[in-house]
């Protein structure tokens, strides 16, 4: 059975012990029909000397300019990789084992298909938790799964590119725009990706998050939608509260309790 091309993609700047590790985790895979197709953004920390270096090998691709964002970057990477299926392994991203693509060959050889996605290891400050997909109706509002533990069709996210007026959640958008298109999700059980979320920018900005959701998604134009966001500034507001007067071991302690229920929005 011939099996699809993926291109793995990674954007990164000034990250390179990160970017050594995801790349490290990239050749790991026992999954050989891939490139690996860096998009670095003129980094000053060797960067550009490190994947100077590895210029031979004909399945990476590779380039080293500034770009206007992450998203501008992702899109950068699309329009240069050659895969037929897209994933998005950022500097310090990893697989979660070295079969996590050929665990999925099935799914990604199914011309039906046009996201398939897992769970993830989400690695904070306190431990490693696994987080499972939640039901795709929640991509009505906001992100059902993380972004680093699914694969798209090239094909996708070149009819439809992140939309850089969305700088925190331009993901959210193309996943949105799949779900209300009527794409076909395919949901896999495993995990699939590593993903740091401690200090991810959706992490520190979840009011800014709320916001761009309810944008894409209409909700904040919505009773529900506001009265949520209200919620989310009062939570935001006590937890910076509770960090002043609560031991930092404690603190762990409850976030992990309260992380365990929860889904990231990665």
């Amino acid at each position: 059975m011939a099996v699809p091309l993926i291109s793995v993609i990674s954007v990164t700047f000034n990250a390179l012990d990160d970017l050594r590790k995801t790349a490290e985790s990239v050749w790991a895979q026992d999954y050989k029909n891939l490139e690996f197709v860096v998009i670095d953004g003129a980094s000053v920390d060797g960067t550009a000397e490190w994947l100077r270096e590895r210029s031979s090998d004909s399945r990476m691709l590779w380039v080293s300019e500034k770009d206007r964002g992450i998203y501008d970057a992702m899109n950068k990477g699309v329009r240069l990789c050659h895969g037929e299926w897209v994933c998005f392994m950022n500097a310090g991203d990893s697989f979660a084992s070295p079969n996590s693509l050929s665990l999925i060959v099935k799914e990604l050889s199914n011309p039906q298909n046009d996201v398939v996605y897992g769970s993830v290891n989400v690695i904070k400050n306190f431990g490693m938790i696994t987080v499972r997909p939640r039901g795709l109706d929640l991509l009505r509002r906001k992100m059902a799964f993380c972004h680093q533990a699914s694969l798209s069709r090239r094909s996708l996210l070149i009819e439809h590119p992140f939309n850089l007026e969305y700088p925190i959640v331009a993901d959210y958008d193309f996943f949105h725009w799949c779900y209300t298109s009527g794409k076909t999700f395919c949901q896999v059980n495993y995990e699939l990706a590593n993903f740091e979320a401690e200090n991810g920018t959706s992490s520190k900005h979840r009011l800014k998050v709320l916001r761009e959701c309810g944008r894409i998604s209409g909700r904040n134009k919505t009773l529900g939608g506001t009265l949520e966001y209200i919620g989310q500034s009062f939570e935001v507001g006590f937890n910076k509260l509770y960090r002043f007067v609560i031991p930092s071991s404690l603190i762990k302690k409850i976030r992990a309790l309260n992380y365990s229920r929860k889904r990231p929005q990665c």
